[in-house]
């Protein structure tokens, strides 16, 4: 039985995976961490969300944010801050 962290068939993640860097359009959100939100359990991925050269928000997305918002893996460690 496959659950919600583990990969799809295609080897593609299905949610945000810590310590990875992603994209969408010309924004970065940089993955510290995956956790259940404290009152209902539904996962959330913690980082930080900016655009190279400015500064970065700390912010936490959840499944909605995954499955609608385009993200592409950029980075198998993090990224660096350009």
């Amino acid at each position: 039985m496959q659950t919600k962290t583990d990969e799809l068939a295609d080897g593609r993640a299905d949610f945000f995976e810590a310590g990875r860097t992603y994209r969408r359009r010309r924004w970065l959100f940089q993955c510290l961490a995956v956790a259940p939100e404290p009152f209902r359990g539904e996962r959330r991925a913690v980082g930080f969300l900016y655009r190279p050269g400015e500064i970065a928000t700390a912010t936490a997305f959840d499944d909605d944010a995954w499955d609608c918002d385009g993200w592409e893996q950029l980075t198998a460690e993090g990224s660096d801050r350009r």
